[in-house]
């Protein structure tokens, strides 16, 4: 996925390089831009924007993966637990419902 994001910028920002008078960016300044020095640096500064987006994009969507993994585990022990019948099985459960929590919690903190 994340590949996809940054091969989409790189295309944006090509396609911006090969038109004649396009921004990769369609934004309005209150000042001239048709001159080189100017250009090229809002030019330069919409890609590194651009990367920027597509690296947060990235994180993001890595940590809704991550907690959308832990709320899985959380049923799928959900479902497990509904068949306990002794306490070594309830104990065993147990120390995996700490180890989902403390795992859950350091992919929220992080």
């Amino acid at each position: 996925m994340g590949v996809w994001i940054y091969l989409l910028v790189v295309v944006t920002i090509i396609g911006a390089i090969v038109t004649p008078g396009a921004m990769p960016n369609n934004a309005v300044y209150p000042f001239r831009i048709d001159y080189e020095p100017v250009r090229t640096i809002i030019s330069i500064n919409h890609c590194i924007v651009g990367f920027q987006c597509a690296a947060h994009l990235n994180l993001n969507i890595q940590t809704a993966l991550l907690i959308f993994f832990s709320a899985a585990r959380f049923e799928i022990l959900m479902i497990k637990m509904r068949n306990v019948n002794d306490t070594a099985l309830l104990a065993m459960y147990m120390t995996q419902y700490h180890d989902i929590k403390r795992f859950a919690r350091e992919v929220i903190t992080a």
